[in-house]
């Protein structure tokens, strides 16, 4: 899945719109909307940071190992 299709899919989840969660980042209304709309993806920390105001977290998975590495 790609990082936008994952935003709207977080938001629709979350009941929180895309441009509330800009706004709780400290950011403008249209921020996250742009990169979605664009096709954009994020920064790895920024992604980090909209997952988290959508309630989520951002982890790295080792396949072979399971071992798990969480993004903050």
């Amino acid at each position: 899945m790609k990082p936008t299709d994952i935003i709207r899919f977080m938001s629709a989840q979350s009941g929180i719109s895309i441009s509330q969660a800009a706004i709780s980042m400290g950011r403008a209304r249209s921020f996250i909307s742009t990169t979605v709309n664009r096709g954009t993806s994020p920064r790895v920390d920024t992604f980090a940071h909209i997952c988290d105001v959508f309630g989520y977290k951002l982890q790295v998975v080792n396949k072979a190992t399971g071992d798990v590495i969480e993004i903050d």
